[in-house]
This record gives C-alpha cells, structure tokens and sequence, in this order.
C-alpha cells in the first residue's frame, strides 16, 4: 500500500499518487486535482455502496452540515462535477424556513454530529456523522468512495 521508507510526503495508494503539500494531501485524477485533509492511510474504510462521481455529474448537489469545514472539503472537490452547489434542508427536518426542501431523490449531502460514526447512502442522500473532530476525515473517507480511490 503506502511507501514511506522512501518520501514522507508521498504515498501510492490502489494506483494513485498522494503528495503532501501545505498539510494537504493531494492527487490527480485524469486532468482534475483533488485535496484532502488526511491520505486513504489515515482513513477507515466503509463498507457499503456509493454512487460513483458520475451519479453527481451535472446535477445540483445539495448540503446540509452542520460542520463548515467539512461541507468545505467534500464541495472544493467536486464542485467542478456538480451543476451547482446549494444548501438544503431534508424534508423531516426542522433548518428554517430560507432552505429549500430537498428529498433523497435529489443528490443530497447531510453532515451531522452525532456520537455514532458512520457514512450510509440511502438512495441519493448520504449521511455523514460523526464527533466534531471526525466529520473532516469522515468527509475524505467518503470522497474516497465515490472517487474510487477506496
């Protein structure tokens, strides 16, 4: 899996090459570069099945997070894939009345603390929760998934 004897601040990792800039870890993808906070070393793996990058391809991504930074990590990476990004409320709950309504058959992104961790696709929405500090790592773990990197 990872080399690190050699460089530090590069791993491989299933074919793709990770290198450590700014605290930030980075790979390329075809012509796109994607950045992350942890490497797929510094993350569990999930079990469980995602949608693919494709699935958000061109379609409005809807967030909601209860967690900047980690909104802020999953949208900076496939910002360019999505038509647009927009923060929504899921129809059951209760986020105020400026958030448009969204159902799990939109491509929809919900981060929560929550003392349980875990990531789930149920339809098109995906739950990531966890503790505070987790939702970051959480948030690459998921990336990981859909870009097929995990």
């Amino acid at each position: 899996k990872g080399d690190k004897e050699s460089n530090p601040n590069k791993i491989n990792y299933n074919g793709f090459e990770f290198v450590k800039q700014n605290d930030f870890w980075i790979t390329k993808i075809g012509e796109s570069e994607f950045i992350f906070k942890y490497n797929p070393e510094q993350v569990n793996k999930t079990e469980g099945k995602f949608n693919s990058l494709n699935k958000y391809s061109q379609k409005p991504l809807y967030i909601y997070s209860e967690n900047e930074m980690a909104s802020f990590e999953i949208v900076k990476n496939i910002q360019l894939f999505v038509q647009r990004v927009q923060k929504a409320c899921l129809e059951e709950k209760d986020c105020g009345d400026d958030l448009p309504l969204k159902t799990c058959g939109d491509n929809f992104i919900i981060i929560k603390e929550s003392e349980t961790k875990k990531i789930e696709q149920k339809e098109n929405c995906v739950f990531i929760e966890g503790k505070k500090e987790e939702l970051i790592q959480l948030g690459d773990e998921f990336l990981f998934k859909i870009l097929g990197i995990n």
